[in-house]
Order: structure tokens, then C-alpha cells, then sequence
């Protein structure tokens, strides 16, 4: 199996924030060392739980910590910015690692109501996602843009130019975002972990079926970005998977609260429905052993014909969170 990672910067309770943006510079030292293939962070805002605001800063720092690991966004919130703008801070990253940057974009929100006003307060919701993305190409690999486009004549550069260019991929949970993936000819990920796969046969099989061969990518690449927790024991690692449930019942009330830890969890806190919820997600979670968990990926790759996973887990303390990923690796080929 091909295996990568996204890594929030998660932040528990016992923490200042800061800490968890070098706990995942760490992290993405020992991935590398550890064989997987790619490591992605992710781009949140206003959130007490997830200290991951700035990607591009963090796959630059990412960059000369390590040699031979892609890194990479998951994702970059388009919608909020300048194409070119983007691209150029891609670029610069690209100069750094040349050969080994990924950038991802998302149509998820990424943000509250008032981060994404204070983000730009301008930003028009129901922008062309698609088009942003045609513009974004356009700066990064030179895709020609219609005659009418402002920026079609190549009077504007995104700078610096290199031998080589980042990848682009499309991140998404519908079949919206695997449409535009297909039709542009671009890697898909699918974001399984944010619902537990719904929508996802629809969403890859529409990607493989539309999908229209770009020089770079010729044929459709589908990852699947999973949420899995591997223990030395099973009971080892649905103990430590309490701690997302919880953080997820917090999510549903509308709070983005710090982690907490396991063995601290309010006992009753749950309605009954937060209770049944939470059953749905235990008999869909990827939690155990790693060789249970291998069972599972097995199982998903024969259905779905997946070409990668990215794993991202969530623990409450940075050692059991990289003994998870020590105990996957085993599954890497």
C-alpha cells in the first residue's frame, strides 16, 4: 500500500498551540524515516483544537527538515485568496524542495463565519471554484486561459520560475469536487475522515468515469484521506479513540475545543442521540491493530480500487499519535 499522512497540529488541553506546530515538524521527520510517501497539513481558522492556520508556512519549514518525503497542503482555501498569489507562494516552496510539493485545494469553509470575513471579508461564496482553479493552473504550469481572460497573454508571471512545478490536486467529500478533478485532469483525494466515506463510490466512480487525461497526469489518481488510530492492542486503540468521539460530539455542538484526554472524558455528558452517534461511528471506524486495520484498507481498495490512503490521526499526546503511525507503517510497500 502507498501510505501518506495529514496532520492537523491538533492541540489538547495540557498545551499552548504553538507546541503542536512543532510537534507536527517533528512528526514529518519521522514519517519520512518511517517510508510514507507524502505528508500534508491542513488549513483551519479560529479553532482552539487545530493550530494549523498558515500551510504554506509550515511545508516551507517542513521543507528543510526533510529530503525526500512530497509535502504538501490539504488544502489551501482557494476561495479566500488570489490564484496568483497562491501559486507564487507555491513557487517559492518549489524552489526549496523541487520535485516533492503537493498543492491541495478544498471548497470546505475551513473557517466560522466570522474567521472568513476576518480572512477576506470581500469573498463571494458562490464564486466559480473551477475557474479559480483554471487560473491557478495557469500560473503554475502555463495552461492557456481564454482570449478574454485578463491574464491570457502571459503580461504576468508567477514568480520564481523553476525546472519543475508543484502538483495541484483537488480535495473533496461530493461529487462536485471529483467533477472538477476529472475534468481537469488532476489527482483526486477524497476526504473520507470528514463523513465516513458517504458519497465516496459515487464521488471516485464519476472521477474514474470523466475523467479527461492531462499531460501531467494521464490517468486518474484517486487517495482516500481516512481517519485511523492503530494500537498495540485493539483495546489500546479504541481507548485512545475516544478522545476524537468526544472532540467530534463538541463539533456537532458547535465548539472546537482542545482535546482531551482519554481517561478524563465525562462519563454521562452524552445524549441519547450523541450516544447512537457514536455507536454509527464505532462500527465505521478504522481503530485497532494494524493488522485489522490492513484488513480494512484491503477491503477498500478491492471495492473502491483506491491508489493511496492518507492517514490522519488524532490522539491526545504526540506519543501515542506517533505510535500509530509507527505500527502502520508496516503495511507500507
Amino acid at each position: 500500500m502507498r501510505l501518506s499522512v495529514l496532520d492537523q497540529s491538533t492541540v489538547n488541553d495540557s498545551m499552548p498551540q504553538s507546541q503542536a506546530i512543532n510537534e507536527s515538524i517533528e512528526l514529518a521527520k519521522i514519517c519520512e524515516q518511517l517510508g510514507y510517501y507524502r505528508y500534508w497539513v491542513a488549513e483551519h481558522h479560529n479553532s482552539a483544537s487545530v493550530a494549523g492556520t498558515a500551510p504554506e508556512i509550515l511545508i516551507a519549514a517542513l521543507s528543510t527538515v526533510t529530503s525526500t518525503i512530497r509535502l504538501g497542503s490539504a488544502g489551501v482555501l482557494l476561495h479566500f485568496y488570489s490564484p496568483f498569489k497562491v501559486a507564487e507562494q507555491f513557487s517559492v516552496i518549489e524552489s526549496i524542495a523541487p520535485g516533492r510539493i503537493d498543492l491541495g485545494l478544498g471548497r470546505a469553509p475551513g473557517a466560522d463565519g466570522l474567521a472568513a470575513r476576518a480572512l477576506n471579508e470581500h469573498v463571494n461564496p458562490t464564486s466559480d471554484f473551477k475557474e479559480k482553479i483554471k487560473e491557478l493552473l495557469y500560473w503554475t504550469d502555463g495552461v492557456p486561459l481564454p482570449e478574454d481572460h485578463i491574464h491570457a497573454h502571459g503580461l504576468v508571471t508567477a514568480n520564481p520560475l523553476g525546472y519543475s512545478s508543484p502538483d495541484i490536486w483537488i480535495l473533496g467529500s461530493s461529487v462536485e469536487g471529483a467533477t472538477i478533478a476529472a475534468e481537469l485532469g488532476l489527482p483526486y483525494c477524497f476526504a473520507h475522515f470528514f463523513n465516513d466515506g458517504e458519497h465516496m463510490e459515487a464521488a471516485l466512480t464519476l472521477y474514474k468515469s470523466r475523467y479527461v487525461p492531462s499531460e501531467r497526469f494521464p490517468a486518474p489518481y484517486v487517495a482516500v484521506c481516512i481517519s485511523a488510530l492503530a494500537g498495540d492492542t485493539n483495546e489500546e486503540a479504541i481507548r485512545q479513540s475516544r478522545t476524537r468521539d468526544h472532540w467530534r460530539i463538541g463539533f456537532g455542538r458547535n465548539q472546537r475545543n482542545p482535546l482531551v484526554h482519554p481517561d478524563k472524558l465525562p462519563a454521562a455528558d452524552y445524549t441519547a442521540e450523541e450516544f447512537e452517534n457514536i455507536s454509527k461511528w464505532h462500527a465505521k471506524a478504522i481503530v485497532g491493530t494494524a493488522d485489522q486495520i490492513k484488513e480494512k484498507l484491503a477491503s477498500m481498495v478491492k471495492q473502491h480500487g483506491i491508489d493511496e490512503f492518507v492517514i490522519n490521526t488524532w490522539t491526545y499526546d504526540f506519543e501515542s499519535r506517533v505510535r500509530s503511525y509507527q505500527l502502520l507503517s508496516k503495511l507500507i510497500k
